[in-house]
């Protein structure tokens, strides 16, 4: 297994690290290793950007889509409260 350095790490970061690490019981390595995992494991913006490319475009010219959509947000803000 490789080993990875980090410097200069702002303390308040290294402090948020360690008290994560401890709450969870991991150590910093174990807790930022799984954080990395966890990044890598999602699609990049990049990704996400070149399989929205290929969907088929959706043509909303008689605006049902939009007026759909802007039902069930007002629906979403009334079940909140907002």
């Amino acid at each position: 297994m490789s080993m990875l350095q980090l410097k200069n790490i702002p303390e308040p970061l290294k402090r948020a690290l360690r008290r994560r690490a401890k709450e969870t019981g991991q150590t910093m390595s174990e807790y930022v290793l799984g954080l990395i995992e966890r990044d890598l494991g999602r699609l990049s913006p990049k990704e996400i950007k070149r399989r929205l490319e290929r969907l088929p475009r959706h043509d909303d010219s008689d605006g049902i889509g939009a007026r759909f959509l802007e039902e069930a947000r007002r629906e979403r803000e009334e079940e909140l409260g907002w």
